[in-house]
């Protein structure tokens, strides 16, 4: 079994939901640099506690908030969504997210509970990064950036098994 680290574990869960769940495409990095900075950002977080304690924050940068909850609610292309469908489809994403990650971090027997996810200021989202900062993944899709950060309240090894 090879291992990989904990942003790489981060980066290919936080990928495969953002495409599976919100039908986006992603981009090569390549094609990313392309866009230029990203403009905006809303964040949303979940808590959870197990064999070891932490959350997941999911910040989403230019369109791609719109984006995200049109697909997973199945809008018409040209329907806009509300800000309660956009709030509500962010923080699925970092429920799916959190929960199809723990198994990758800790194996299929542990047992974690997760809370509610909330929404968090850009500013809580940045300040949430100074405590137990474990790993951090950036998804670029056509719409824009998701950014994920996972933080932990305990030491964690430098690899996990792939």
């Amino acid at each position: 079994m090879s291992t990989r680290t904990f942003d790489e574990a981060l980066a290919g869960v936080a990928a495969d939901t953002v495409e599976s769940l919100a039908m986006m495409f992603l981009l090569s990095p390549e094609e990313a640099s392309l866009q230029g900075p990203a403009t905006g950002s809303r964040a949303a977080a979940v808590a959870f506690t197990g064999p070891f304690g932490g959350s997941v924050i999911v910040e989403t940068c230019g369109a791609v908030q719109s984006q995200l909850a049109a697909n997973m609610l199945g809008l018409e292309s040209d329907a806009v969504p509300t800000e309660q469908q956009e709030q509500d489809a962010l923080k699925e994403l970092v429920n799916v997210i959190c929960g199809n990650l723990l198994p990758v971090l800790a194996g299929p027997t542990p047992v974690f509970h997760i809370d509610a996810p909330r929404l968090l200021t850009p500013q809580q989202a940045l300040d949430a990064r100074r405590d137990g900062l474990a790993a951090v993944a950036a998804v670029c899709t056509e719409a824009g950036e998701v950014n994920v950060v996972l933080l932990t309240d305990a030491p964690m090894p430098e690899t996990v098994e792939a």
